[in-house]
């Protein structure tokens, strides 16, 4: 969880990406920028609301109300069809078939992978900026030209040493999650992520 340093890592995470979407929308000439948010998941979820909520914000004051949103969310986690896929494909083709969209912003991981696999067809050469990404999700790949965005590094350790302090006696500390990948990628970081374990 992201430790609190005058400005909380999510909040600066966001401003990073508006400044790479502010420089991806320069020089464009028209009067209102189209900005596309994808999510992962429903984007009403507190997490990601927050994030929705201050991208808009901002973008809104530094292009002065200059600009016209659009916010997709994917469900991945609601529906395991293995026809899911080209059903979002084609539900984006004839959604955004004939309309100008001048910058994407993908919100973690199973968006951006969403996109490479269909940005080149559904929005060919426009600029996506991505957040909330880990660095094991794009290492082994190689990002096209137009495809930029800023990295997180999850860190459990202080949210850890915090409930040690509030609870000195505990022993025993348990990861829960689910079976996303998602879940299981965050439960494989959480050992590393929490410093030297506590015994006796």
């Amino acid at each position: 969880m992201a430790e609190r340093t005058g400005i909380c890592r999510g909040q600066l995470v966001c401003v990073l990406v508006v400044l790479l979407a502010l420089s991806a929308l320069a020089g464009q000439a028209q009067a209102r920028s189209q900005v596309l948010l994808v999510f992962d998941e429903d984007k009403d979820l507190p997490g990601l609301a927050i994030i929705n909520r201050n991208l808009q914000q901002v973008l809104r004051t530094e292009l002065q109300e200059r600009v016209e949103f659009y916010s997709e969310s994917l469900n991945i986690s609601q529906f395991h069809d293995a026809e899911y896929d080209g059903v979002l494909r084609e539900y984006f083709r004839r959604k955004y078939e004939g309309r100008q969209v001048d910058l994407i912003i993908a919100v973690m991981e199973p968006s951006l992978d969403f996109l490479l696999r269909h940005a080149d067809a559904l929005f060919p050469g426009v600029p996506i900026v991505f957040c909330g990404v880990d660095p094991v999700d794009v290492e082994a790949r190689s990002l096209p030209e137009n495809v930029t965005g800023v990295l997180v590094k999850r860190a459990f350790a202080p949210t850890l040493h915090m409930a040690l302090r509030l609870q000195p006696d505990t022993r025993n500390v348990v990861v829960i999650g689910g079976t996303s990948r998602f879940d299981q990628q965050l439960q494989a970081i959480a050992p590393g992520t929490c410093g030297p374990s506590r015994t006796g």
